[in-house]
């Protein structure tokens, strides 16, 4: 009887000692790790509830929404630098970056939605240069209008210089230009 009681003990230090270190290990994690505590507010200075808030960091993204009190906070995070993008429909996103986590310490975010559209596409069209990929010639085409308009020598050394790959011929003189490479000579 006296043997099962000790054993019993035991066993049962030995529980208490696992569940302690569990313990210690969850907490070891949150001090090695920072927090995130983002306020949202309309110009009036309201809370805005259910804004779509998006935290952005070396270890991805994580959303959360805005409670009642316009609160979010992003807990047991990796140090580093962090952006936090704060969506609601009918307001203006609100972008923050450079939000620094550090360690044990709460970073706070203020972000105030201005009232407009959510997002603005913007479309940019250009026409498509072609490059001939299977020639290695140099050239441009300069027109009369380029001429006029760019102080060049009067003559026609000065029009070349004018061209790209077009270099001085070095010890041949101004008047006997290096062109791609080539000798001026």
């Amino acid at each position: 009887m006296v043997k099962k009681l000790i054993s019993t003990s035991a066993l049962l230090a030995l529980c208490v000692s696992l569940t302690t270190l569990g313990f210690g290990q969850g907490s070891s994690e949150s001090t090695v790790k920072g927090n995130v505590a983002t306020y949202v507010s309309d110009p009036s200075g309201a809370t805005v509830a259910d804004a779509k808030v998006t935290l952005t960091g070396p270890t991805g993204d994580k959303v959360l929404t805005t409670g009642s009190d316009g609160k979010v906070l992003f807990q047991i995070l990796t140090p580093g630098a962090y952006s936090v993008k704060v969506e609601k429909t009918g307001f203006k996103t609100d972008n923050v970056k450079d939000v620094e986590v550090e360690v044990g310490k709460t970073s706070v975010v203020s972000a105030k939605l201005e009232v407009g559209a959510a997002s603005t596409t913007v479309e940019v069209t250009a026409d498509a240069i072609t490059v001939d990929t299977t020639s290695t010639a140099n050239g441009a085409n300069l027109n009369d209008q380029f001429y006029q308009s760019v102080p060049v020598g009067r003559g026609v050394t000065g029009i070349f210089y004018a061209a790209s790959g077009v270099a001085s011929g070095g010890g041949t003189g101004t008047a006997n230009p290096s062109i791609s490479g080539a000798t001026g000579h």
